[in-house]
């Protein structure tokens, strides 16, 4: 099977399924039999950039400025959202609220309805000077967090479509963001100057800047390893290796007591951290 690089994946548990975005198709593959694909999305020709999944559908961001959605049962195109002047460069589902918040290379951010295909929010125009780079919702919905090209951490308070706060602490671009699911709402980003940081989610004070590896940085509030992720795929053993500590951050995930960052070079870094000691 030939196939454009992976820019976007994720996973459904319940039925063993593994979903990317690649090129101008969306794969899906079954885990359960032997990782053979089931369904091989596409047909508009666009280009690819995000994805973003439901129990039932997955929604893809594409060069196009548009959002498609496809039911992941059939794998049909269900619906086609207008939502941008340039690519749609990430984007996250409200399935609760049948929201879709997307973000674009043109620098807005705007919130549709996923059934009618109404923009509900205009929450970021336009701009030359950035990008949108990632987008996630708060656990209630009531929250939208947003990270740009140029370093920009914005959060909205969607009842009221007003921002809540926007910090920058550098113009590095910003790739991932992601929300503590559970405990403490702590915000973590991750940043191509290989910088991690540590977000209070409800005001928006940074609690702590980390890179990963190095120990230096927090004392005892962290303790970062790091294993290596050979070209050839996952590698079985669990060694530690001296990492470059500026490696560019493409993604970053934290649970209660860990922080993991995925990098430009292959490698994975992950931090036991001490989340409680920040506040």
């Amino acid at each position: 099977m030939s196939m454009n690089t992976i820019v976007s994946g994720s996973t459904d548990q319940t039925r063993g399924q593994i979903i990317a975005a690649a090129g101008a198709e969306v794969w899906v593959w079954n885990r359960n039999r032997g990782g053979r694909v089931t369904h091989q999305m596409g047909g508009h020709g666009c280009r690819l950039y995000c994805l973003s999944c439901t129990e039932s559908d997955v929604s893809v961001g594409c060069a196009d400025g548009a959002a498609r959605i496809f039911d992941l049962y059939s794998g049909r195109c269900s619906r086609i959202l207008r939502c941008h002047s340039a690519a749609v460069s990430s984007l996250c589902v409200q399935e609760e609220m049948s929201v879709l918040a997307t973000g674009s290379r043109d620098g807005s951010v705007q919130i549709c309805d996923t059934s009618t295909g109404e923009i509900v929010a205009r929450l970021l125009r336009p701009s030359p000077m950035r990008e949108v780079e990632c987008l996630q919702w708060g656990r209630n919905g009531h929250f939208l967090f947003a990270g740009t090209s140029v370093g920009r951490l914005c959060c909205w308070d969607i009842r009221k479509q007003a921002i809540l706060w926007q910090k920058e602490h550098d113009r590095s671009v910003m790739k991932s963001l992601h929300l503590q699911e559970y405990g403490l709402e702590t915000l973590v980003t991750g940043s191509m100057n290989g910088i991690v940081r540590v977000w209070d989610s409800s005001s928006g004070n940074c609690l702590v800047s980390i890179r990963p590896c190095d120990n230096s940085d927090t004392g005892s509030v962290s303790r970062w390893s790091e294993t290596a992720v050979p070209q050839g795929g996952i590698s079985n053993s669990s060694s530690v290796m001296s990492p470059l500590k500026q490696v560019p951050i493409l993604c970053v995930r934290v649970g209660s007591t860990r922080i993991l960052t995925s990098h430009t070079d292959g490698s994975l870094a992950l931090c036991q951290i001490q989340l409680q000691e920040l506040r």
